[in-house]
């Protein structure tokens, strides 16, 4: 088994920065009466804050300094939702509360192209969604946390484990700091020294946890880790760092949403075909913006691209200051096929994306397709359906017939028993008799031929059994 620990020392900041940007941040807490400094971001650091310090004394390092409250509850829902999209890398993450994941990746390598390419896919999605955080592999969960935590680097083979957990510093076993001052206090400030400890005076001075813990560190017991359970559906909400009145200015926050939402498709190896966004007021109506595919997916890129156009055209009824994003029903996912020809043999093509943006920038309402009727008569003969839904079967075995209808059939003249366009017609095949309808009220009596004028176009005309008179009905390609 390989483990991969994403540590994220700056969650809370992180969380806070992005709903309120171009800020100096601080992250505060209230203990004992005093507000402490938790973290703040690089500039602040810069000028001389640190953690632990009192709120008063960093305002006094930096007068603009703008102290934000921990929020526990804000920090476990973005972790379970950076845990949610790393299944797509893995089927077991697990949650380290306050600040951690957990990713059995051994048996993804392969897949990812290998240890380095894993790591870097993992370590640029991240940084993708915002988060700062320290990265790093080994054979055990627990060893994984603390080379991640020391920013050690990674150890990927069991034997090198305890030459490479040897020097971290105490502080990364995460015990009560009443615990580390003992130990410093003894002169033990590494983990060699806690090794080279026997087992009984370990477990007498620090209690039998250490020892279990530095035994599971190094694989010689085992370490059981809950694993996520990924809900049946993504929703996911965003709060925006002010409030936007222009619908285009979303797409910058809908990006990470889009991006969770896929993550999370990929690990359920599933794709949606509808998703709904929900734009948000400080007050008023929600407003919302659904979207349809005709094919499922799970490209961030793709729905970003088909909620660009809808956005483009949305006009805001109240200022926007959050967004909600729900995908439909999961669906199983079928890659499309990326050679030239298909199975058969013959020239692939998809028309599906061309038609899912003229669908994004027109509406939905003014995009179809055409489905053949088992119907003899030309006018009712087809209808129109969703793009993609209609069946060719009816329409290819009538080749003689054009795929361009006039709406209503226009009256010719004639000359000598013969229509005229212009100059007579010269009819070159018929009649194809369609007499038929009687029964629903639409009943016709018509003799159809293919004619063609002076200027070689093919035109497809009838003459009305009843009235004895001509019509142009349609053009051939």
């Amino acid at each position: 088994m390989l483990w991969l620990c994403v540590h994220l020392p700056h969650l809370g900041l992180d969380e806070r920065a992005r709903l309120t940007p171009e800020t100096h941040l601080a992250l505060v807490e209230h203990q004992g009466g005093r507000v402490i400094v938790l973290d703040a971001d690089e500039w602040s650091r810069d000028l001389g804050v640190q953690n632990g310090m009192p709120l008063a004394a960093a305002y006094s390092l930096v007068s603009n300094l703008k102290a934000v409250t921990r929020d526990p509850s804000m920090e476990e829902a973005a972790l379970k939702r950076l845990g949610v999209w790393a299944l797509q890398f893995t089927s077991r993450v697990c949650l380290i509360q306050p600040q951690r994941l957990l990713l059995e990746v051994g048996g993804s390598l392969r897949l990812f192209g290998g240890a380095r390419s894993l790591y870097r896919q993992i370590s640029e999605g991240v940084a993708g969604l915002g988060y700062r955080h320290v990265m790093a592999m080994a054979p055990t969960p627990l060893a994984a946390e603390w080379l991640a935590v020391s920013g050690s680097g990674s150890c990927l083979k069991t034997d090198d484990l305890r030459c490479q957990l040897e020097p971290l510093p105490v502080h990364v076993l995460g015990l009560p700091k009443v615990q580390i001052q003992a130990m410093t206090a003894m002169g033990i400030t590494r983990l060699a020294q806690l090794f080279r400890l026997p087992g009984a005076a370990l477990g007498r001075r620090f209690g039998p946890t250490l020892k279990v813990q530095l035994e599971q560190a190094l694989g010689q017991r085992a370490d059981p880790r809950p694993a996520l359970q990924p809900p049946d559906r993504f929703m996911a909400s965003l709060p925006l760092a002010a409030e936007v009145d222009q619908a285009p200015a979303l797409l910058f926050p809908l990006r990470r949403l889009l991006e969770e939402m896929c993550g999370f498709l990929r690990g359920r190896d599933g794709a949606v075909q509808r998703i709904q966004l929900q734009l948000r007021p400080a007050r008023g109506a929600i407003q919302t913006v659904d979207l349809h595919l005709l094919a499922p997916s799970r490209d961030s890129g793709h729905w970003l691209e088909m909620m660009q156009q809808r956005l483009e055209r949305l006009v805001l009824a109240q200022p926007v200051i959050e967004l909600a994003l729900w995908a439909g029903h999961l669906l199983p996912f079928t890659p499309e096929r990326t050679g030239l020809f298909d199975l058969d043999g013959n020239l692939h093509h998809n028309p599906a994306p061309l038609l899912e943006r003229l669908r994004a920038r027109l509406g939905e309402d003014a995009v179809h397709g055409v489905d053949g009727l088992a119907d003899h008569r030309p006018e009712r003969a087809w209808a129109l359906c969703p793009p993609g839904q209609g069946s060719a079967e009816v329409i290819s075995k009538n080749h003689n017939r054009p795929l361009w209808l006039l709406g209503q059939p226009q009256r010719l003249d004639s000359s000598q028993g013969l229509p005229v366009v212009g100059r007579t017609l010269r009819l070159c095949a018929g009649p194809e008799r369609i007499e038929t309808g009687w029964w629903d009220n639409g009943e016709i009596a018509r003799d159809y031929y293919l004619g063609i004028d002076a200027e070689g176009a093919r035109l497809w005309v009838y003459r009305d059994r009843y009235s004895g008179y001509w019509f142009l009905h349609g053009y051939f390609a």
